[in-house]
């Protein structure tokens, strides 16, 4: 008797988790959800391809879109959900159906854990190299701007740019053109997958100007007094020790050297981002000044980004 009620039991727990699967007719493999050591857990994938770090359903998903709402995981035409909120914890639509036992004690245990602050500001997290694919959707030229950004900075040959969490080189290697061969770009970045997939592209493209540099989570890895620009591009918001960091951003610039934030508005509710990657005005010029930067510049030209260029004070 006691066997039977803990396989019924068992069954009745199982059951309702596996029925995305049974529901929507995708195979087991194309709904996964992949632990990643360290840095708490990877973004979910559906049919392989790995969801934005926080960005809510809407115009601004990839095609997978709509293998997602098919998915039952979260619907992408809801404007008002964020993407990792839509995996409710309800029969049927749990996302943790695939997961091993061991995996949903790692995921409980890092729910536990309250998020880093900073400021009042809550930290979010740091990107996972599984989603690397979002950094080259197709969309994110038409809202990022990539090249007209880099015309506002004035990026000449000759240049040193360090491009921190650079990921997997979408400004890099457009850096990397622009300074030219008597150039160099400085691509930082915490993980060694992201570098890895950046060496690719810089290989693809036969470039030999970027250098690669596995920094870490206080310390970026860069050279004293080298940068002329270093180019920060949704990142600052993800640094988990923005004083220590950014001490080190700025003893590697050169005394006329200029540091460029790139973040999304955090005063403008339309933009479709999740409020730990969003930082309004305020905040970065209420963070960055006592950290001994002077803004020189703010430019709005992008549909959703702030830019804001600083100078060492």
């Amino acid at each position: 008797m006691a066997c039977r009620n803990l396989l019924l039991g068992l069954l009745f727990w199982a059951f309702p988790l596996a029925s995305p699967c049974l529901t929507t007719g995708l195979p087991l493999a194309q709904i996964s959800h992949d632990p990643s050591p360290g840095e708490g857990s990877r973004p979910a994938t559906v049919a392989g391809r790995a969801s934005p770090p926080g960005v809510l359903q809407g115009n601004s998903l990839p095609q997978f879109s709509q293998t997602l709402k098919k998915s039952g995981l979260g619907d992408p035409d809801s404007p008002n959900q964020p993407f990792f909120d839509q995996q409710v914890h309800r029969p049927g639509r749990i996302l943790y159906s695939l997961v091993t036992p061991a995996s949903v004690s790692e995921q409980a245990a890092t729910a536990r854990e309250a998020p880093a602050q900073y400021k009042g500001r809550t930290i979010a997290p740091v990107m996972s190299a599984a989603g690397a694919e979002w950094l080259t959707r197709e969309e994110r030229e038409r809202i990022e701007q990539p090249e007209k950004v880099l015309d506002s900075l004035s990026i000449k040959s000759g240049m040193v740019v360090a491009d921190v969490g650079a990921g997997v080189g979408y400004f890099s290697l457009r850096l990397a053109k622009r300074v030219g061969g008597s150039g160099r770009v400085l691509a930082v970045d915490v993980q060694q997958e992201m570098l890895n997939l950046l060496k690719k592209n810089m290989e693809s493209e036969r470039l030999t100007n970027i250098g690669l540099i596995l920094g870490t989570p206080k310390d970026p890895g860069l050279p004293e007094n080298t940068v002329d620009v270093a180019l920060l591009v949704d990142v600052y918001h993800e640094l988990q020790y923005p004083e220590e960091t950014m001490a080190k951003i700025r003893k590697s610039l050169k005394p006329d050297g200029r540091l460029v934030l790139v973040e999304y508005r955090g005063e403008d509710p339309t933009v479709p981002i999740k409020p730990e990657h969003k930082m309004t005005a305020a905040q970065v010029l209420s963070e960055l000044e006592p950290m001994g930067f002077r803004i020189k510049n703010t430019l709005e030209f992008l549909p959703w980004q702030h830019i804001f260029i600083f100078t060492k004070e």
